[in-house]
């Protein structure tokens, strides 16, 4: 998260952090799979900027999403970015392993795949909105857990972001 904040001042991107959850989030997931979920996305935001300057902000929201014809309770998490967007034809093959339009050495487009992945092993859901010149909006469910399940079950986790990482 340092080298992403070190990345978003480089190139004069605001980070926002807006959270509308009332109590402090509990999930059901694996915190180190769930931490790699979130760089993934923050990073593919910050390399979508072309040039200096915008925003990119994480929402976190109580909502529900459907899985197996139920209704799940969730805390929704979007990375918004003001970014140069995404073609709807390039949305559909997203998930697909070394799609990408940033090929390096480093990248081999596998981010977004396994980050989808992850969110279907956590039963989550995944969703990207994006138009081009606009920027993106990718949001993330995850099945809420209770804070009293903790001692019971290890995959309940506190779903936090530090509000000191996105003060200059």
């Amino acid at each position: 998260m340092l080298l992403s904040k070190a990345n978003c001042k480089a190139k004069k991107i605001k980070l926002i952090l807006t959270n509308s959850v009332k109590e402090v989030p509990y999930v059901r997931g694996d915190s180190q799979f769930i931490g790699q979920v979130i760089i993934n996305l923050i990073t593919n935001a910050i390399e979508a900027f072309d040039q200096d300057g915008g925003s990119i902000t994480i929402a976190l929201a109580d909502d529900n999403y459907q899985f197996k014809k139920q209704s799940v309770p969730a805390i929704r998490m979007s990375i918004i970015d003001t970014a140069c967007g995404i073609d709807q034809s390039k949305l559909k093959t997203i998930f697909i392993p070394y799609e990408s339009d940033y090929k390096t050495d480093q990248n081999l487009g596998l981010g977004l795949p396994i980050v989808a992945r992850i969110i279907k092993d956590h039963n989550g859901l995944i969703n990207i909105k994006s138009e081009i010149n606009q920027g993106t909006t990718v949001s993330v469910w995850l099945p809420k857990g209770d804070q009293s399940q903790i001692k019971e079950n290890d995959d309940v986790i506190p779903f936090e972001l530090d509000q000191s990482f996105f003060k200059d």
